[in-house]
């Protein structure tokens, strides 16, 4: 081999080179995270733990989203000292056909969490969340509610989108998505 070839090959290893370290490296972006769904509807349904029947079910509907007309909340009607099944289903009826977005949220477990605030809290409604994430953090798209005796308050539903498995675990970085404070009476 000749000076003059060798001079060719170290040239284009060269330019090879250049031309691949140039290249944008992918890995270091950003993963982008799933922007929020538009969500109309959502039903709390509240199950008889015994029969596992429909006793009652809460809607809050919204069917332009945040930021339109005002959504319309049902109360919560439920017996004092009771323990019920609540499954909650959120949806997306601009899209034909509905969209289910509680099979979303629990296919990204990891990221989503609903989060129950009773007023008053002592005992008024104790929520406890039963299906869990593929990390064995709850979601809570079923739950198991214990009502206390006769009274009324406020039940606040949260649903949070948090930017990873990690921020979720430790409660930081998230998104809301849904926000409903819904009245209730325990008779």
């Amino acid at each position: 081999m000749n000076t003059k070839s060798l001079c060719r090959i170290i040239i284009s290893l060269i330019l090879v080179s250049l031309i691949y370290s140039c290249k944008k490296d992918k890995t270091n972006e950003p993963i982008p995270i799933n922007q929020s769904e538009l969500i109309t509807k959502v039903h709390l349904i509240f199950k008889d733990s015994i029969t596992n029947s429909i006793v009652h079910t809460a809607t809050s509907s919204d069917l332009d989203g945040p930021g339109g007309n005002v959504a319309t909340i049902d109360s919560i009607f439920l017996s004092s000292n009771t323990t019920y099944y609540m499954d909650v289903v959120v949806l997306d009826e601009s899209k034909t056909p509905v969209d289910t977005i509680s099979n979303e949220v629990l296919d990204e477990g990891e990221v989503h969490l609903f989060v129950f605030s009773p007023n008053p809290t002592s005992n008024f409604l104790e929520t406890n969340l039963l299906d869990l994430d593929s990390n064995f953090k709850p979601i809570g798209l079923s739950s198991i509610l214990r009502t206390s005796a006769t009274g009324v308050g406020t039940y606040s539903v949260e649903l949070r989108h948090f930017s990873s498995a990690k921020a979720k675990a430790d409660n930081l970085v998230y998104d809301t998505d849904i926000s409903i404070l819904f009245n209730v009476r325990l008779q």
